[in-house]
């Protein structure tokens, strides 16, 4: 196979204040030999993204392949928009690279997903490999490589990036990064209009409609997420992704395999099960050592709840049961922007 044409998508509503870094960023990166594409498409955005971005696609005309900005003519929403443009432009390509306009990439991004989609014929869908920094610079330049997740990462993202690295050596990964996301043209994939998890919803119809491909996570295509500080910001964040994972898998299709069974059950009943443990260990100390046996267990649970991991994985549990809740009583729209 020669190398693949890349179709790199920016969706985006809103982003005034990123989109000109993230066309800074694409026109430092270093593109594979050939053909390709980058189409910014803006979703209804009030707040002159659309003249931002074409603004910056001028400025870095002479760093950028072929490049355009254009309207979602589809249905309002992420998916809306990403399936006007797929519509317009993926036959020109071989692999549609979906990306954000709130990241950054490392400068061999591009080249590295091209040459895993040219080396492996049953690579169906691949992902970069994300990391967590405090900020990111304004003239689109990545900040220098972190080991595991980052300099920001909290606990949760150390562990589920080590969960996705083992996946992915296996070609299993289940959930992936949609800030930097890849799949073949040919597939016809395309996000389903009611799911604001698009990048979840992309992957399990992959699954569903080719379980023989692979889906890796790709070490050598770094991109950089600056996440937000603790406050109102950080837990609306948590809260809406956590909302879109139930919303996705609620409502998708059975994908055969204990995998995707696991995914689907264990982190939407973690809250009771957690629950459950807890009484069971302070009843089982009770009826072991009696009355002060139990007042110990309780004095260290309440001591392990009091660490920095204990905390962290309390405000999980929290998240999750509200998510649940939130999503029984309305769907997540799929038209959402973050606050700037």
């Amino acid at each position: 196979m020669s190398v693949p044409r890349l179709l790199v998508l920016v969706p985006c509503r809103n982003e005034s204040l990123v989109i000109e870094r993230r066309v800074a960023n694409l026109a430092r990166a270093a593109w594979p030999e050939g053909t390709h594409r980058v189409v910014i498409v803006d979703d209804g955005s009030d707040d002159g993204t659309r003249a931002a971005a074409e603004r910056a696609l001028h400025a870095h005309a002479d760093r950028l392949p072929t490049a355009c900005c254009v309207d979602n003519r589809l249905r309002p929403g992420k998916a809306g928009a990403i399936a006007s443009a797929l519509d317009e432009f993926e036959d020109e390509a071989d692999v549609v690279l979906l990306t954000d306009a709130d990241v950054v990439q490392d400068e061999g991004a591009l080249v590295a997903i091209a040459r895993a989609f040219e080396a492996d014929s049953r690579l169906g869908m691949a992902c970069g490999a994300q990391r967590f920094v405090h900020e990111l610079a304004a003239d689109g330049a990545a900040p220098p490589d972190a080991r595991d997740a980052g300099p920001a990462a909290a606990p949760f993202d150390r562990w589920t990036a080590a969960v996705r690295r083992f996946e992915s050596r296996r070609g299993c990964l289940f959930s992936v990064h949609g800030q930097l996301l890849a799949w073949r043209a040919g597939l016809g994939l395309q996000p389903r209009p009611e799911i604001a998890a698009d990048d979840l919803d992309l992957s399990l119809a992959l699954r569903r409609a080719r379980p023989d491909l692979r889906i890796e996570l790709l070490q050598s295509a770094v991109f950089f997420e600056a996440k937000p500080r603790a406050g109102a910001d950080a837990e609306g964040q948590a809260l809406r992704r956590a909302r879109a994972w139930v919303q996705a898998l609620d409502s998708a299709p059975p994908v055969p395999g204990v995998q995707a069974w696991c995914y689907r059950r264990l982190p939407l009943a973690a809250p009771r099960l957690a629950a459950l443990l807890t009484l069971a260990f302070v009843l089982a100390c009770g009826w072991l050592l009696g009355a002060a046996g139990a007042l110990v267990a309780g004095a260290l649970l309440v001591l392990a709840l009091l660490t920095p991991v204990g905390r962290h994985v309390l405000r999980l549990l929290i998240v999750i049961e509200r998510a649940r809740h939130a999503e029984r009583r309305e769907p997540l729209s799929t038209r959402w922007e973050m606050q700037r």
